[in-house]
């Protein structure tokens, strides 16, 4: 069965998620044969679909989320899938820092 690994966070301020930035989630899975990945974002109540906002774009094993900001959802779920159950699924809950402190990434 397919298993997630992590899901890293890319971002242009070494891991500090400040708004107006560009963030990429990625995530890592293994699994025989190799999983697919799809996104949840449980704000949006379904997966992504022809109606997907257009700052937040799935790629691949990756989610693109263009200008990052404290009006964007909050919680993002990895799910990988290979065909063999059980699916795996990890969130990652993420916020914008206030200031150039930092932010928690749980």
């Amino acid at each position: 069965p397919p298993k997630i690994v992590d899901i890293t966070i890319e971002s242009n301020n070494n891991g500090i998620l400040m708004e107006n930035e560009q963030v990429i989630l990625k995530c890592l899975a293994r699994g025989n044969p190799p999983p697919t990945i799809q996104w949840n974002i449980t704000e949006y109540k379904s997966l992504f679909d022809k109606r997907m906002d257009r700052n937040i774009i799935p790629f691949n094993n990756k989610l693109l989320i263009r200008n990052f900001s404290r009006t964007a959802p909050i919680n993002y779920q990895c799910i990988a899938d290979n065909g063999i159950p059980p699916r795996d699924t990890r969130t990652r809950h993420l916020v914008p820092a206030t200031s150039t402190v930092g932010v928690k990434m749980a």
